[in-house]
């Protein structure tokens, strides 16, 4: 049974859906904190705002602005408004410390750093977690730790902890086949079952490590009652959760590519967290070398990390994340090599 056939019986939508993934999709892009609007709107006048999440606009393909110097220099992510939707539906407040679960390529990572204090960004994936890192850095966002673990290590060190879990889901990412030919090519029902059984344990772990009254984001990039409803009701019935709302964004009458989003509230009674204080450490024999480019950069010299050779503005957590692999804590600086300080491209 191909996608189009299958959609169309599991769904009362399925007609529109289908037809929908023949329709010219749309692009967005996402303003970041390095570049004025007004600076951003006269580089790329073809640019519309989307009416419906601040700094976000429509662009059109032919202007090809991943290409661009200034996406590599950081202006702007190129994210789908519907993928937007997530963290634009959560609620983030200042305070609050986020773990994205499957973060890769990063783009709710980066979107979530506008609100939260701090941002754990996970992705299993080694490929995929330098990616992310790649992109956090492009950025220039400082308050991520990007890790490259798989989610028991997490569990080992986070029970508890977080106020908001974004769990995008690894899916069978129906709504990516109009811009995808490889994801219409890798479609299949024994996918789905695959995945289904790794999107359950994924929602019970990201119930584990929110604290109570916390709140998980589970979406998808599916139309597959089995990747979205019943992956939310097999929590809802193991545990004390409640659903705040659940919704699917659908390409033909929302202008993005599709998103299934559920907002889940944790009920729990124990809030017990086994992460320990880390101890302060002191970097100030490398002072005289790169002060001057601290400086520049408007950072203290005890706000820096040391982590595999390199400097990073810390995020300024203070627990210990020993026994995980952490790609970068914060903004990467630079390195120190014989006495000469090259700067990092973050």
């Amino acid at each position: 049974m191909d996608y189009k056939t299958h959609l169309k019986s599991i769904r009362k939508e399925g007609e529109q859906i289908v037809n929908s993934l023949n329709d010219l999709p749309t692009f967005t892009l996402r303003k970041s904190k390095k570049i004025k609007t007004e600076t951003l709107l006269n580089l790329f006048p073809n640019l519309k705002p989307t009416n419906i999440i601040d700094d976000t606009y429509f662009y059109l393909e032919k202007d090809e602005l991943g290409k661009s110097v200034f996406h590599l220099a950081g202006y702007y992510y190129i994210q789908d408004l519907s993928a937007q939707m997530v963290v634009h539906n959560l609620n983030i407040q200042e305070n609050d410390y986020v773990l994205d679960m499957c973060a890769s390529p990063g783009g709710k990572t980066i979107q979530a750093n506008n609100y939260a204090s701090l941002i754990i960004a996970n992705e299993i994936n080694r490929t995929r977690a330098i990616t992310l890192k790649q992109n956090i850095e492009r950025i220039g966002v400082k308050n991520v730790i990007v890790l490259n673990n798989n989610i028991n290590d997490l569990l080992n060190k986070f029970t508890s902890f977080f106020d908001k879990v974004i769990l995008d889901a690894p899916c069978s990412g129906e709504a990516m086949i109009r811009k995808s030919p490889e994801m219409r090519d890798d479609w299949s029902l024994e996918k789905i079952k695959r995945l289904n059984i790794i999107q359950k344990e994924l929602i019970i772990q990201a119930y584990q490590m929110v604290k109570d009254g916390g709140y998980i984001s589970y979406s998808t990039c599916s139309f597959e009652l089995t990747e979205n409803e019943d992956i939310v009701q097999h929590l809802l019935d193991n545990t004390a959760c409640e659903l705040i709302n659940q919704k699917t964004y659908f390409p033909f009458e929302f202008s993005g590519e599709g998103q299934f989003i559920a907002l889940i509230k944790v009920n729990k009674n124990n809030n017990f967290c086994p992460l320990k204080r880390k101890k302060v450490k002191r970097i100030t024999e490398t002072k005289i070398i790169f002060d001057w480019f601290l400086k520049y950069v408007n950072e203290p010299l005890n706000s820096l990390e040391y982590l595999d050779g390199y400097y990073y503005t810390g995020s300024n957590f203070n627990y210990e994340l020993d026994n995980l692999n952490v790609l970068s804590n914060g903004i990467e600086i630079g390195k120190i090599e014989k006495g000469i300080f090259f700067p990092s491209f973050a």
